[in-house]
């Protein structure tokens, strides 16, 4: 048997990533994987004709400076890669019933679209993409300072998020009361 540095379980994105960087680091490296194909949640599989994606569907930060290409130039592998923007008006769809919804691109065109079709609870929807946004602000944070993020950080109060109580006959039409387990 070889002597190796590091023996990596798992050739998902997690465990390719991490054998990568070892190999950068001049690390002898074996990763072992039962599946007959490598990539874990990022691969596809067809039956009858049907193709899913069990995991990634799409990312973000993949733009000059972003996260995660940025990741990618420490890997080595950014110039291998090519990077295709989704349709920034609507890059998934959501079909309720006859409804359908396109989510564009950007915190504030999908906070304006879903005021326009839900106009009653802007202030829900402001308040819960401004949640959001600090919730990533801080775990972007946390990245850029090598530490994990901490829940306690984003404070939440039952009852404090109008998001969290739709009055709009199409989401449910009466106020909804999240408990804590």
């Amino acid at each position: 048997m070889r002597d190796y540095d590091a023996i990596v379980i798992g050739s998902g994105s997690g465990g390719l990533t991490a054998a990568r960087a070892l190999a950068r680091a001049r690390k002898r490296v074996v990763v072992y994987e039962q599946h007959d194909h490598p990539g874990g949640y990022t691969q596809s599989f067809a039956i009858d004709g049907f193709s899913f994606s069990p995991g990634v569907h799409y990312v973000g930060g993949l733009g000059e400076g972003g996260s995660l290409r940025r990741i990618y130039e420490g890997l080595g592998v950014a110039n291998d890669l090519e990077f295709l923007e989704l349709n920034p008006d609507g890059y998934d769809r959501a079909i309720v019933g006859r409804e359908r919804f396109d989510f564009p691109k950007g915190r504030r065109a999908l906070g304006a679209r879903l005021a326009d079709r839900f106009p009653a609870e802007r202030a829900g929807i402001d308040a819960y993409l401004d949640v959001v946004e600090r919730m990533n602000d801080e775990c972007g944070r946390d990245v850029r300072h090598r530490r994990a993020p901490s829940p306690a950080r984003v404070q939440h109060r039952r009852g404090d998020h109008p998001a969290l109580h739709p009055r709009d006959p199409r989401l449910g039409g009466r106020r909804r009361h999240l408990r804590r387990g």
